[in-house]
């Protein structure tokens, strides 16, 4: 009995050792759990920073921008042309071979524009300022040519651009 009461003792020892390492890992994160909740709020702060609202649907926040960006180009004495919007899901090199939920959609607005040199900065340092962060990802840059129909525009320096403009949104938060 001594002989079996001895070898109970010595197994509960060995497991109680065994467990200390990670008794004092739980104890560090209950004592860090603070620390990570404010890290959360500040990523999701961030997060709400740079992009649309997850809550909100693709298709409205894409309108939303869409708008918005026409307002830019009116406010800085720009006429757009044409606009369209697309809305895709943020995939990285990195994703392709695996099949991962996309956490972010990328709001895409190809832009056809008429401005002066000044009205076309304006409306570039409008959508910097912009929040949620927008990104000018492609822009062509073309002199209107001089016609009859276009003579005023030509001799006043009017440019034809197409650009592309990109806002993220969270799928999930």
């Amino acid at each position: 009995t001594w002989l079996k009461l001895l070898s109970i003792a010595v197994l509960n020892a060995q497991e109680i050792s065994d467990m200390k390492p990670r008794i004092a890992r739980l104890l560090g994160y209950e004592m860090t759990a603070a620390e990570l909740s404010s890290a959360v709020a500040i990523q999701r702060q961030t997060l709400s920073s740079i992009t649309y609202d997850s809550q909100q649907q693709s298709a409205r926040a894409g309108a939303a921008l869409q708008q918005t960006l026409r307002g830019f180009a009116e406010d800085a004495g720009a006429t757009v042309t044409g606009s369209q919007l697309s809305v895709n899901a943020l995939v990285s090199n990195e994703d392709n071979d695996e099949e991962i939920d996309s956490q972010f959609e990328v709001l895409s607005v190809d832009l056809s524009l008429e401005a002066a040199p000044i009205a076309l900065d304006a409306f570039l340092v409008a959508v910097a300022a912009h929040r949620p962060k927008l990104a000018a990802r492609t822009m062509e840059i073309q002199q209107v040519r001089q016609s009859r129909r276009n003579q005023d525009k030509a001799k006043q320096g009017i440019l034809n651009v197409r650009l592309s403009i990109v806002g993220l949104k969270a799928v999930t938060q």
